[in-house]
């Protein structure tokens, strides 16, 4: 632990000359620079502070959060996140009692003043843990992340049992949690947090409504070496149908540049989101924006779901699910294991190359198809965990009144 402390110590004064460039370039506010630092408030005193890395994490534990806001009226929430887009779709729920503020370094003088602490994932920070009594809702641990916890001489016996209680996001993250030093009282039985994700209640925009549904289609959260499959998929879709559209969307929209080379390369021309609304006849829309991914979602029939066509493990299914979106996705899924398998290959599309995935865009031109794959998916991925237990655990771990 002392090791950990010492190298965020020596580390601080660079994260703060990186924040004030940030700000003297007008890609953040002085106020992001404050919040990022810890120099932006006590926090909640007696509330509770919530932590998640970015949209989707949050986005998935909107449900629980609402709820805890509607229990217990009394009960202040501070949550923080890592990105900018992350912080204004917080602010955009309006949740009672609610602030919403870039997460500050994990330093012992910036943490926050809470109750307790409400962690997201695969967001473990030592000194948090060590300051706030803490429970870990939809933890996620993979073999590699157990592995680097060990790497920092007594971080993990410093850190691990003193979490107050474990949500996992799986069996396998459950087994390390244990190994770790989580006493196995206090992990619950494991719950995939994104698949109580519910859509955000808000208007597709004009441009993306005027495109044609039942022909576009959505490369969501792509990485490194699946754009090429994905463009050359594409353009065979173009030459059966001109009509075509296709939302690509990089998993990091700073590899945007990288992105646009690709679709010149093959002679394809794009409209780039972060430049303003999609322009009638558009083909290809790079989605080079962050917190717009559901309406990306809305506006295709079908969804390739990006890192299954590398190591990456894949991202969600439940997202595209919950917004009506067949799915189609690569050979590796191993952050959704569980949720792939119940897929299947009725309720969703595998594909391995361009070749494949240009044929199962073309079985769900057909609407119908489209239409029924999806529902099969939602069935298939119907929420098997109960809010009510997450709920409950929480409450009981915070000594929160019901």
């Amino acid at each position: 632990m002392l090791a950990y402390r010492a190298l965020l110590t020596l580390a601080w004064p660079g994260f703060a000359i990186l924040f004030a460039i940030r700000a003297l370039r007008g890609q953040e506010t002085w106020r992001d620079w404050a919040e990022r630092l810890g120099f932006a408030g006590n926090g909640v005193p007696g509330g509770l502070w919530v932590h998640g890395a970015s949209n989707g994490e949050l986005a998935s534990a909107r449900p629980i959060l609402a709820a805890l806001t509607t229990r217990h009226p009394d009960l202040p929430l501070c949550i923080t996140c890592n990105t900018l887009t992350a912080r204004d779709m917080v602010d955009g729920w309006a949740l009672p009692r609610t602030t919403a503020r870039l997460a500050p370094l994990d330093t012992r003088w910036a943490a926050l003043d809470a109750r307790a602490h409400l962690t997201l994932e695969s967001e473990l920070w030592p000194n948090r843990i060590r300051r706030h009594p803490t429970i870990a809702l939809g933890a996620r641990l993979t073999a590699r992340t157990a592995r680097g916890w060990s790497r920092i001489p007594g971080l993990a016996p410093a850190v691990f049992p003193r979490l107050r209680g474990v949500i996992p996001q799986d069996a396998a993250s459950a087994t390390r949690f244990a190994d770790l030093g989580v006493p196995a009282a206090d992990i619950a039985a494991p719950v995939q947090l994104k698949s109580l994700y519910l859509p955000p209640d808000r208007d597709l925009p004009p441009d993306l409504a005027a495109l044609p549904y039942a022909r576009t289609w959505l490369a969501a959260s792509t990485h490194a070496g699946e754009e090429d499959t994905v463009l050359d998929a594409h353009l065979a879709r173009l030459s059966e149908d001109p009509d075509t559209v296709l939302i690509l969307a990089p998993r990091h929209p700073a590899r945007a540049d990288e992105v646009a080379a690709l679709i010149a390369a093959r002679g394809l021309a794009a409209h780039r989101r972060s430049t303003g609304a999609t322009p009638p006849g558009t083909r290809l829309l790079l989605a080079d924006t962050m917190g717009e991914m559901d309406l990306f979602y809305r506006a295709s029939h079908a969804t390739f779901i990006g890192g299954t066509l590398t190591d990456r493990g894949g991202h969600t299914p439940f997202e595209p699910a919950a917004h009506g979106s067949a799915i189609l996705h690569g050979p590796d899924t191993a952050n959704f294991t569980d949720a792939f398998a119940a897929l299947g290959p009725d309720a969703a599309i595998p594909v391995t190359d361009a070749a494949s995935l240009a044929a199962g865009l073309a079985r769900l031109s057909d609407p119908s198809a489209a239409t029924e794959q999806a529902a099969r998916a939602s069935q298939a991925l119907a929420a098997t965990a109960s809010a009510d237990a997450v709920l409950t655990f929480l409450e009981t771990r915070l000594g929160l009144e019901t």
